[in-house]
């Protein structure tokens, strides 16, 4: 699971998933800001725009 969010919301999440109650799924679950999501998609959108890849 992805936890999407602002990049000013990393210590909230990181502080929240310790909490015993999240304990079974803690592992699982990744923060992923705006950000980082942009760029992904950037890069996605570039590598589906090439005629050839190696």
């Amino acid at each position: 699971m992805i936890i999407v969010a602002d990049k000013r919301r990393r210590a909230e999440f990181d502080k929240k998933i310790k909490a015993f109650a999240f304990e079974p799924i803690a592992s699982r679950v990744k923060f992923l800001s705006y950000d980082s999501l942009i760029r992904q998609y950037n890069m996605a959108q570039e590598r589906m725009s090439l005629d050839v890849l190696l």
